[in-house]
């Protein structure tokens, strides 16, 4: 049996039931099923964006709010959940994460209203942040350096998978049967994660007893990036210049500059600024926001150009969709194995620039 045993050093001791099955490989199964369900959300939410505005008679404000409302909580509070997931563990987050993103599935299928909607939709993006931020840990930690690249790359897909999936399941519901749908087909697949999650994943990491969480940071921190995100959103339906988005965007320099100032002495930073001072994680962060504004702009969009503009049905709409996350699904554990072999630098780079000519 010794051949069977785990041969790297960063996984931890098997449980008697799992000695043939390396704990990597059980990482990697349980996060992708995460990965899984926040693809199929978010490619499924977007195509039935016309749909719900027309049935819960909301205005198009209100339909950016759905997917903002998700976005701004999953964002505001990636580094707190990640700082607490520090000091609790990373597993018992994310296992937390699937039952918080399933009973906000679960409520959003039941909204009566777009409010209840945007409502229910911040609990999703709550399990969603709790999900980011431990899944690719979780990964790192149980993969040794030297196949940490072909991990990601078979986790991204599924992301690529549920691209895929997602808009022809969602044109097929929205097809057949209502929209409140997209929102229950996470249901079984969220009681599965969490039932696999807390069976299978081991904490890795040792937590150091005297750290402490400091609430007062971590809120100064999430309002001040919370007033920036508002004010570049609702400064669409009002003047740039007008009073209320200058305060927000005046309230959100002030706050974030006083946490940076402030977390430079704290004892137990929320955000360790060392990580500022390596020049690939700095560039590596900035690139995935330019690419992130990018593709998010066009997914948005092209929905209802498609189904408003061009008259298609869902269906046919989720078919026009779907070419992007095929290629990436073909591409992706490539691009992992040549990360492993040669670095990340230049197929990153070269895809970056390959999706910059693409969108022109």
């Amino acid at each position: 049996m010794a051949e069977l045993r785990i041969k790297d050093s960063t996984a931890p001791p098997q449980p008697s039931g799992n000695r043939r099955i390396p704990y990597k490989w059980i990482a990697l199964s349980v996060t992708t099923i995460g990965a899984l369900m926040a693809a199929i959300d978010s490619t499924i939410v977007i195509l039935a964006l016309p749909e719900m505005m027309v049935k819960l008679h909301a205005n198009l404000i209100e339909m950016i709010w759905v997917i903002m409302a998700y976005i701004l909580v999953s964002t505001v509070f990636l580094l707190t959940f990640g700082r607490v997931a520090d000091m609790l563990g990373r597993v018992r987050m994310y296992n937390l994460d699937f039952v918080i993103f399933t009973i906000g599935s679960l409520l959003c299928g039941l909204s009566h209203s777009a409010m209840q909607l945007i409502v229910f939709r911040l609990v999703q993006g709550a399990g969603a942040a709790m999900m980011m931020v431990n899944s690719i840990a979780i990964l790192t930690e149980a993969f040794p350096p030297n196949e940490r690249g072909r991990a990601l790359g078979i986790n991204s897909i599924t992301w690529s998978f549920g691209g895929v999936f997602g808009p022809i399941l969602g044109g097929f519901i929205l097809d057949t049967a209502d929209w409140r749908w997209i929102f229950f087909i996470n249901v079984p697949i969220g009681i599965i994660g969490a039932a696999w999650g807390y069976r299978a994943l081991r904490e890795m990491s040792k937590r150091q007893g005297d750290e402490k969480f400091n609430p007062f940071d971590a809120a100064v921190f999430s309002f001040g990036l919370t007033a920036l995100l508002v004010a570049m959103t609702i400064g669409i339906e009002y003047r740039w210049i007008s009073w209320p988005i200058l305060s927000l965007f005046g309230s959100a320099a002030a706050m974030l500059t006083g946490f940076f100032l402030w977390e430079k002495h704290a004892r137990n930073p929320v955000l360790d600024q060392s990580l500022f001072k390596n020049r690939i994680y700095n560039f590596s962060v900035i690139s995935a926001l330019m690419q992130a504004l990018a593709l998010f702009a066009v997914n948005f969009l092209i929905v209802f150009y498609l189904q408003g503009v061009r008259g298609y049905d869902p269906l046919k709409a989720a078919l026009l969709l779907i070419p992007m996350p095929i290629v990436n699904s073909v591409v992706a554990p490539l691009g992992g194995w040549i990360a492993d072999h040669i670095g990340a630098r230049v197929p990153a780079t070269f895809g970056l620039l390959l999706q910059a000519v693409a969108l022109g």
